[in-house]
């Protein structure tokens, strides 16, 4: 028997000698490279939140603060606030300003556990303030809009956003996750989120109600997962320019899936690439009005939608694709499982130019020759997986 787990070892290490020859013959690498701004941060303070606090404690662990609120009118450049898991009915309005070498950071520490849920306010969570996170909450409410924000250098990641303006079409329009102009913001990114039933249902006409609705210079909108939208996905306006729009997936919205478009300034050096658009009711990408000619539209595949993909110049879109994407289980009501499945066209189909390093789930991608399409890396490209897999079922 350990004769065999010696064999075993060797042969699994050779398996990693040939995988990694494969890879590198190839042009290939598996790099894991760090988020956007990512530099060196400092420590800071934490603090902590629960349902069972109070905001007269001093929003320790032991003795955590009862609304996200109260943190945020506390917190400094460096700080990180941990939000337990429950249901938190306060609106939250930060102004506190992190550094580039200190960031603030709120964040839920179960994903999805914090619970952010408002009633008779039109945001749920405004952010006037730069180099701050917002990282893994769950937010729904009665008004328009779930997170507004107004700074630069911000990043809101992993969230669910959903159920906003959903009983009709507002006249100041609604949006999941509002990146909004502010005097000259920018810089500011959405990676990795879920945003799903901005709006009233389909079947009502309503072209004000976005899903991730982006408005400011040099943004960087990745991994995220819309639909249910009552006008696009994801809409781009105002002073919008030079932003990077990739592996995302968007599917049954009723105006389309992308909208790259301005009205301050001329819309220029867009990247649009990697992404999955299918099933919406009109357009899958869509550019508008006077733009700019170095916008790319790079390796998107576009399927089921009445116009797949309308762009100014037809030199701008390279690498199309209007193939069926084959995911696992697609359902245009959000239930589905949206992975690519063994076989999908949209595996290893995309551009290396500015691809996201990671998925949805922190997953790192093969960057190289191509990228998978979409928000979620193939499991079966992934390397380190197989091996792990390999490793644990042969209990080495």
């Amino acid at each position: 028997m350990r004769r065999w787990k010696i064999l075993a070892s060797i042969a699994s290490a050779l398996l990693l000698v040939v995988l990694g020859a494969i890879l590198l013959v190839n042009g290939w690498s598996v790099v894991h490279r760090a988020p956007q701004g990512h530099l060196s941060a400092r420590q800071g303070t934490s603090y902590y939140v629960s349902p069972t606090g109070s905001d007269t404690g001093v929003g320790s662990s032991g003795q955590p603060f009862a609304t996200i609120q109260k943190a945020a009118s506390v917190a400094t450049a460096g700080t990180t606030v941990h939000v337990l898991p429950g249901t938190y009915t306060q609106s939250v309005y930060n102004t506190a300003n992190g550094t580039a070498l200190a960031r603030i950071t709120f964040i839920s520490d179960v994903k999805w556990g914090a619970k952010v849920v408002t009633h008779g306010i039109r945001t749920s969570w405004t952010n006037y303030a730069s180099y701050v996170d917002i990282q893994g909450f769950d937010i729904t409410g009665d008004g328009d809009i779930g997170i507004n924000d107004y700074g630069s250098y911000v990043r809101i990641i992993g969230n669910h956003v959903h159920n906003y303006a959903i009983a009709s079409c507002g006249i100041n329009g609604a949006a999941g996750i509002d990146d909004s102009e502010n005097s000259g913001n920018h810089d500011n990114s959405v990676i990795g989120n879920v945003v799903d039933h901005i709006g009233p249902p389909l079947s009502t006409y309503c072209n004000l109600d976005q899903g991730i609705y982006h408005s400011t210079p040099n943004g960087y909108i990745a991994n995220n997962i819309v639909y249910s939208i009552a006008a696009y996905g994801l809409h781009t306006w105002h002073s919008a320019t030079g932003v990077t729009m990739v592996n995302n997936l968007v599917f049954n919205c009723g105006a389309g899936g992308i909208i790259v478009a301005a009205n301050h300034v001329i819309p220029d050096n867009f990247l649009v690439a990697n992404n999955i658009i299918l099933h919406t009711h009109n357009v899958g990408i869509y550019e508008y009005g006077q733009t700019g000619i170095h916008n790319r539209y790079l390796n998107n595949l576009v399927y089921a939608n009445p116009t797949n993909i309308l762009v100014q110049r037809s030199t701008e879109a390279q690498g199309t694709l209007t193939v069926d994407p084959h995911l696992v289980n697609y359902q245009p009501d959000g239930s589905g499982d949206y992975h690519l499945a063994a076989g999908s066209p949209a595996i290893a189909a995309g551009t290396s130019v500015q691809t996201a390093s990671v998925d949805i789930n922190g997953n790192t991608r093969v960057v190289g020759k191509a990228s998978d399409l979409g928000p979620y890396a193939y499991e079966g490209a992934n390397i380190a997986k197989i091996v792990k897999k390999l490793i644990a079922k042969k209990k080495f």
